[in-house]
């Protein structure tokens, strides 16, 4: 693999698809892309909070099968809102510096006319939110796992 600089562009090579597939994978982090639809289709309304919405996402392409979770904030709303729009945008600093199995991976993120939708893991069985609010609180071996999960992805 080599990467070198050549009329101010960055250039990357390799032989192998997997190492170049990775790269693209990391590039995609980092940018924001437009072309939301032409990637994934909706499959259904998971959950609303208070200033996003919750999306289940199939993609569309051979190279990334399966569903993905969508959180879409409203741009109308973020700008009204400053504190909420400083939020989302450290949200998606943290989530773009984070590569741990006990976070939620995040994949990518798309700008629309109205809305921001982060490209997010889909996790069967939903998050430690929803399950906080359905079951009110956790036991002591669950809480012992979650915040061992927790140290080991701020490490």
């Amino acid at each position: 693999a080599l990467i070198f600089k050549k009329d101010d562009k960055i250039v990357l090579y390799t032989h192998s698809s997997t190492i170049l597939s990775r790269w693209i994978n990391e590039i995609k982090k980092f940018g924001v892309q437009s072309n939301l639809d032409e990637k994934y289709e909706f499959v259904e309304e998971l959950f609303k909070g208070q200033h996003s919405l919750v999306i289940r996402l199939q993609h569309k392409g051979d190279d990334q099968k399966g569903t993905f979770v969508g959180k879409v904030y409203n741009k109308n709303s973020l700008a009204l809102d400053h504190d909420k729009a400083t939020a989302v945008y450290f949200e998606l600093k943290i989530l773009r510096q984070i590569n741990s199995p006990f976070i939620m991976n995040f994949y990518e993120c798309f700008e629309t006319n109205n809305h921001i939708v982060l490209i997010l893991e889909n996790l069967e069985g939903g998050t430690l939110y929803q399950k906080l609010i359905k079951n009110k609180k956790l036991s002591e071996r669950e809480a012992a796992v979650v915040l061992e999960g927790l140290m080991q992805a701020l490490d």
